[in-house]
């Protein structure tokens, strides 16, 4: 995966998501965006399934436009 800087869209549930070079689009949760789209399910049960699934793709502090880093959860959907 190449390292770039994720584009925020507000429209999106999570907001960030990353294009991969192969045309692929990964989708970046923070702790409380994840917790929330997991309908409130705790949040390292939904880590673990989520890897279990293999649709964890890392977790990383990333830095966004506005200059600070946030560790995100990145998650594949096509895995989901």
């Amino acid at each position: 995966m190449t390292q770039s800087t994720p584009t925020f869209d507000e429209s999106r549930r999570a907001g960030w998501f990353r294009t991969l070079s192969t045309g692929k689009r990964i989708y970046g949760f923070t702790a409380k965006s994840l917790r929330k789209a997991a309908n409130g399910h705790d949040l390292q049960t939904v880590v673990e399934a989520l890897d279990k699934a293999g649709a964890l793709v890392k977790i990383e502090k990333t830095k966004v436009p506005d200059g600070s880093f946030i560790k995100l959860f990145w998650v594949d959907p096509e895995k989901l």
